[in-house]
């Protein structure tokens, strides 16, 4: 028998705070629900700020009989933005690497640039660095998408998409995969 049974607990403003899945060793009499009775492991949990945003997460796994908690960290501007998410260490010959995300907004909340995913040893990780491949988002003045580039890997080259609007800001044509200098990549 392969209980397929998981209990999720929540708080009291609906968040997810614990996951379990009923233990394959135990029987169906231990499924009770009863999350302290023994017959499930806790394959996560999750911590909220008072503004109910989510700033850690645990994730319990078993390699080989070694249980390990990967455990993710997120940061908020005072808007309430996400900021940076830091995602579980990992193992390369020996040494921790942490992934990280960073977004940047404008005065409106709007997302401007998003780097992409970077891998650093240290564990609080904090400004992006201007050499590091991100995403880019230009608008209007009615707050319309423009432009987004998508920063290549050689420096000055981007995927390159365009969106055109009418007196409605309705999207009436897109226009992509140029680079900064208009030719096609």
């Amino acid at each position: 028998l392969d209980p397929i049974v998981s209990v999720t607990e929540y708080d009291e403003n609906g968040n997810v705070t614990a996951s379990f899945q009923a233990d394959p060793a135990g029987t169906p009499a231990d499924w009770d629900g009863n999350t302290g009775g023994g017959g499930y492991e806790k394959t996560s949990d999750a911590t909220y700020d008072r503004l109910n945003r989510l700033i850690l997460q645990n994730t319990y796994v078993d390699l080989n009989g070694s249980p390990e908690t990967l455990e993710s960290t997120y940061k908020y501007d005072k808007n309430g933005n996400l900021l940076r998410q830091r995602g579980p260490a990992y193992d390369v010959g020996g040494t921790d690497y942490y992934s990280y995300n960073f977004t940047v907004y404008d005065e409106a909340n709007r997302v401007v640039r998003v780097y992409n995913m970077l891998a650093n040893t240290g564990s609080n990780y904090s400004p992006s660095p201007p050499s590091a491949a991100f995403i880019e988002y230009f608008y209007d003045l009615a707050g319309n998408t423009i432009d987004v580039r998508d920063q290549l890997y050689t420096s000055g080259s981007y995927h390159h998409t365009e969106f055109t609007y009418d007196w409605l800001s309705r999207q009436i044509e897109t226009t992509a995969n140029y680079n900064v200098s208009g030719t096609p990549t």
